[in-house]
């Protein structure tokens, strides 16, 4: 998914990416995010920082709080400083790229993010983090016998 105000760079991005093979969702602000988002889990997210009704670093921190965060999250921008790009990488980001972006850094990036979500994929979803008390493995079980299910 591609997420960002600026229709040139989104249009961009997804024509890249889809003449890389990839299938793109294409979402102009973070409200159109948030559907989708509700909707399904994407592969990963391209995020930009700066938009009008809801600044990236915002909703990485509502995916965070919601339990959402689970996919891989590049975040973006053209006017991000240090500070920005490390507090988006302590919510969870996996990367950030700065605009303009180079073919090869966005292709690199993307690259690198997919494969870090088949391996959180492939890792399964536990709670293990949360202890190991008995209601907690009664969890993980009642986790596990769901995943096996349709």
């Amino acid at each position: 998914m591609i997420v960002d105000d600026e229709v040139g760079i989104r249009d961009l991005l997804s024509e890249i990416l889809q003449d890389e093979g990839y299938t793109v969702t294409l979402a102009e602000n973070a409200e159109e995010a948030r559907q989708l988002r509700y909707q399904t889990r994407p592969a990963m997210v391209l995020l930009d920082i700066w938009m009008p009704d809801c600044d990236g670093i915002t909703l990485l921190k509502e995916w965070a709080k919601n339990g959402q965060l689970n996919m891989p999250v590049v975040m973006m921008s053209g006017h991000a400083s240090i500070d920005t790009s490390v507090e988006a990488t302590k919510i969870g980001a996996l990367d950030f790229l700065e605009k303009p972006i180079a073919l090869q850094k966005l292709l690199s990036a993307v690259e690198r993010a997919l494969k870090h979500g088949e391996v959180q994929t492939a890792s399964g979803m536990t709670l293990d983090k949360l202890g190991n008390s008995p209601v907690i493995q009664e969890m993980n079980g009642s986790i596990e016998a769901a995943a096996k299910h349709n």
